[in-house]
């Protein structure tokens, strides 16, 4: 999967930087997914926009 996927809940990816997270949950709205909550293996959550998950590149998705 790559960077223009849509986020998966539960799903795992590597970032540019090689760190480890997965979507733990996002909000949709009437144009469609909007706020994504992502969290880190050491358990920080960071909150991104819907662009900014579709312009990160090369996220390489894992299986859990």
């Amino acid at each position: 999967m790559q960077g223009c996927a849509e986020p998966q809940i539960n799903r795992w990816y590597t970032g540019l930087r090689g760190r480890l997270f997965r979507v733990k949950t996002y909000s949709v709205n009437s144009t469609g997914i909007h706020d994504i909550v992502l969290q880190y293996v050491d358990g920080e959550t960071q909150m991104i926009n819907r662009h900014e998950w579709f312009c990160m590149q090369n996220i390489m998705s894992r299986r859990a």
